[in-house]
């Protein structure tokens, strides 16, 4: 019982760790050594769970996603029935935000996966991250077409008047 505790706080410990090695030193950079010793993990305990680093950066990226989203919504939090003006604003205030949070390893990961592809980044992965940038895209376009719809509009009015 005591290992089993053991190795689910190395692996709890892990997994920020290694994001942050990720990150800040390339997948093929980083080691399993450098990760262990951020997390004050035990490298057997780490290899034992994760098998090996390409494993490790493969389990390390999907809470990266799922928490990027979490905390940069692509709607930005903004109501689909708002106004379009808002709905524009919000959208771009998630990306701004993902891009500029320190914390937002997806985001660098993906940059880095793009810039220098590992080969690791699964179908899930793309698929999660398509989804959102899809969403991203798609919302975007309707804001800005209602938004430019609206300012004919209200232009349209004016002249006539």
């Amino acid at each position: 019982m005591k290992n089993e505790r053991k190795k689910s706080a190395d692996t709890r410990h892990s997994l920020p760790a290694a994001g942050e090695i990720f990150v800040e030193k390339d997948y093929r950079d980083a080691t399993i050594a450098a990760i262990c010793a951020t997390a004050k993990a035990n490298i057997a305990a780490v290899n034992y769970h994760f098998g090996d680093k390409q494993n490790l950066y493969i389990e390390t990226r999907r809470p990266c996603f799922t928490e990027s989203f979490k905390a940069h919504p692509p709607d930005g939090g903004v109501e689909e029935s708002a106004p379009a003006e808002a709905r524009l604003q919000g959208l771009v205030t998630a990306l701004l935000q993902r891009i500029t949070d320190e914390w937002n390893y997806e985001f660098i990961i993906m940059q880095k996966e793009r810039a220098n592809p590992t080969g690791l980044l699964t179908i899930d992965d793309v698929e999660a991250n398509d989804h959102h940038v899809v969403a991203f895209s798609l919302g975007g376009l309707q804001a800005i077409r209602e938004t430019i719809e609206k300012n004919l509009h209200s232009t349209a009015v004016r002249t006539e008047a």
